[in-house]
């Protein structure tokens, strides 16, 4: 399932490959074992789980024996055949009960998987609904194709989960999180995975905050070598938007690499909340994202009461917090062709990023854009906004002389439509 690195081993910029690259491009038919060999090696260290030996596995080659894991959340499955779901699949995996076992897909496909969920479990302040394949992953899903995964949400189906009655018993969680994806809250590894999607995300509940990704909605460790398509669409009420054709939330030990997203992206919120939009990301608190790509389309409207990131490749990248000891964000060697239209009073468009806002070290270096960015406040060609944690908004010139020491790193960036953050090129190159 190695196809997106080497993709994206093959990116370059007319007259040569992004600023720094030395090296010929791969090209995109190429076998990816070329790729970095210290990222992957630096990536397999990751999970600390034993290697189960293939023959060891639980093997599945029909959708009884499928959905049969639910019987052992910690066993190590193989998939040894294709196969087409003919009834609805039920999340797997709470945090008090997470999914902490293997699923090796070897490559093979599962086919029309539309998921129904349960899984929703209040925790302190908050009550928290989990859709997805898995709901909380602090295992590994490895080497599979999802072909399509649809999920649904309105009023009906969250009524269906056990909301209300949940929601009486604990009347001290007035949050109500709603995270949606493949998994919809990674604390695990996610390899080698493709995944068709179908997502129409209409909680209409005043309150929900939601969290949604192509591969996870909110992701706390590894993605890589991952890919997705087909169409997203979210709608809600006050509640925030954190959406991301691969992840709509990454944070802690977050990362993202050699991934990316081909789709048509749809959020409205009808009565103010802020949202943050991304080909790959919506919002990034801390974290790395590396080779990584974004091509289709964005479309955000929100009222003019709060405010739209909207950005080719992340909405948001907000590190002001303190809640980790390494609040660092890392964006490198990644490019976006992604039209980005931004609607509302508050609505920033940019073809990579739609807002900075550090705290900490943040490094954005040696990447690229070309989609065409429309936003209602402002429009970009790279970078929407950049601010600190104090409120100011920065140009280009604060950056210089170290004014920031190396808390900010904005260069050997690239776009189409030129802004003070990145030079202008002709175009980048179709892949």
């Amino acid at each position: 399932m190695k196809k997106i690195t080497a993709l994206l081993m093959s990116l370059f910029l007319i007259g040569g490959c992004f600023a720094g690259c030395t090296e010929t491009p791969t090209s995109s038919n190429s076998s990816p074992n070329s790729s970095s060999q210290t990222s992957a090696e630096e990536d397999s260290s990751s999970s600390t789980r034993p290697v189960v030996p293939p023959d060891e596995m639980i093997q599945i080659r029909t959708e009884e024996e499928l959905f049969a894991i639910k019987n052992d959340l910690g066993g190590a499955y193989r998939l040894m055949s294709d196969i087409t779901l003919t009834k609805p699949w039920k999340t797997l995996g709470t945090d008090e009960a997470p999914f902490t076992g293997v699923f090796e897909g070897n490559d093979y496909t599962i086919r029309n998987m539309t998921v129904e969920s349960d899984v929703i479990y209040a925790d302190g302040s908050s009550i928290e609904y989990m859709v997805g394949m898995f709901g909380v992953l602090r295992g590994d899903v490895q080497n599979l194709t999802v072909d399509k995964l649809t999920i649904s949400i309105d009023e009906n189906t969250i009524t269906a989960s056990g909301y209300n009655a949940l929601k009486a018993a604990n009347p001290n969680a007035t949050d109500f999180d709603i995270h949606v994806g493949l998994v919809a809250s990674n604390k695990g590894n996610i390899e080698d995975v493709g995944v068709k999607i179908q997502y129409n995300v209409i909680p209409q509940m005043s309150g929900a905050r939601i969290r949604i990704g192509g591969i996870a909605g909110k992701s706390n460790d590894k993605i890589a070598d991952c890919s997705v398509s087909g169409l997203m669409t979210v709608k809600n009420v006050d509640g925030y938007i954190r959406a991301g054709g691969v992840a709509g939330y990454v944070s802690s030990n977050g990362k993202v690499k050699r991934s990316g997203a081909s789709m048509d992206i749809s959020t409205e919120i009808t009565q103010g909340a802020k949202m943050n939009v991304g080909g790959v990301i919506g919002n990034i608190e801390c974290g790395i994202v590396e080779d990584c790509f974004a091509e289709g389309s964005i479309f955000a409207r929100s009222t003019d009461k709060k405010m739209t990131a909207a950005g080719g490749l992340i909405g948001l990248i907000d590190n002001c917090d303190t809640k980790y000891e390494d609040m660092s964000v890392t964006v490198t060697n990644s490019y976006s062709t992604m039209n980005v239209t931004a609607k509302g009073g508050k609505a920033y468009a940019a073809g990579f990023i739609g807002q900075i806002d550090f705290g900490a070290v943040t490094v954005v270096e040696n990447n690229a854009c070309s989609g065409v960015a429309t936003g209602d406040k402002q429009s970009f060609g790279f970078v929407g906004r950049i601010t600190r944690s104090i409120g100011i908004q920065l140009t280009a010139d604060d950056l210089v002389d170290g004014k920031f020491g190396t808390l900010l790193t904005v260069k050997n960036n690239q776009s189409v439509t030129a802004d003070p953050f990145a030079t202008k090129v002709d175009s980048i190159p179709e892949r």
